[in-house]
């Protein structure tokens, strides 16, 4: 059972894992990713993620008109 001071003793899991900076960073980008997977995965889900993209159009150096929908980051420039 936990409380306030924890979670019980964690001795038996041995020394923590060593990572330098660069690791944890893939690490945490990779663990972002996830939530991602999980509501592509559900056509319901994407579908109400995808109402909130901005769409965008760029002409390209043809001429030709592309359009896409993007997800833009709350505060610029995004965190990394």
């Amino acid at each position: 059972m936990c409380t306030l001071d924890g979670c019980g003793s964690h001795e038996h899991l041995g020394p923590p894992p060593k990572a330098t900076d660069e690791q944890r960073r893939l690490f945490l980008k990779g663990a972002v990713a996830l939530p991602l997977a999980l509501v592509l995965a559900d056509p319901v889900l994407a579908h109400a993620q995808g109402a909130m993209l901005d769409k965008v159009t760029i002409t390209t150096p043809e001429g030709a008109k592309m359009v896409a929908e993007i997800a833009m980051p709350a505060t610029l420039p995004a965190p990394t």
